[in-house]
This record gives structure tokens, sequence and C-alpha cells, in this order.
């Protein structure tokens, strides 16, 4: 499994990202504070909601009101929204069709522990 791209907004540290991989590895760099760890709870949070929950505390950006992010993982599109009240998720293949159980269809694309940044 590739990650195609992510768009996230809102999560942490990030205002807004887009991150297109292009076939290429994509290099996380920055300072301190710039939304490097930010950019991967992102992931995390979208992909492995459950395990990802009880590390990060609130994944929505100081003074916003909800946060998202989009993963294309080309076979799927992931996109996950969270608010005050809870979170929601969508898992779509690439014509556009989506899935009933979609964090059963992440559990089994990816397990338990293929995606830890921790």
């Amino acid at each position: 499994m590739k990650i195609i791209s992510l768009k996230a907004e809102n999560i942490k540290r990030i205002k807004a990202i887009e991150i297109q991989a292009d076939g290429k590895p994509v290099i996380l760099a920055g300072p301190n504070g710039s939304g490097k760890s930010s950019t991967l709870d992102a992931i995390w949070g979208a992909l492995q909601f459950g395990r990802a929950t009880k590390a990060v505390d609130n994944p929505i950006r100081t003074g916003e009101e909800s946060a998202e992010a989009t993963i294309d993982l080309g076979e799927y599109v992931v996109r996950r929204r969270w608010t005050e009240s809870g979170s929601t998720i969508t898992v779509a293949d690439a014509n556009g069709r989506k899935y009933t159980s979609p964090q059963a269809i992440l559990d089994k694309l990816i397990g338990n522990l293929a995606f830890d940044p921790l």
C-alpha cells in the first residue's frame, strides 16, 4: 500500500497541507513546530482511528471547529472528519463507490502494526 496523496486541514499544527507523492519518497523536514508530527498524526488518525485516538489527545487545531484528512491510496480514498462531537469516516473505491463498513476495510487493509509513527 502506498499513499498517493494527502490533504489535511486544521489537524494539530496544520492549517492546510497537500502532498502529492508522484511515485517518489516524500521527506518531511523542517524546524520544530512546523507540522511534521502533525502530518504523521493526520495519516495515522485517518487510517487507524482507534489506536491513534488514544495517542493523539485532540486532533483539531486550536481555535477551529473541525479537522479533516483525505488520503488517496490508489484503490481506496479515505476521508476522516473530526468535530468536537466525534469523527466520521468514508472509504470509497476508485469509482467513488462508498463502503458501508469503512473502518473494517481499513483494519483489514492495514492491520494492527502497519503504521505507528511513535
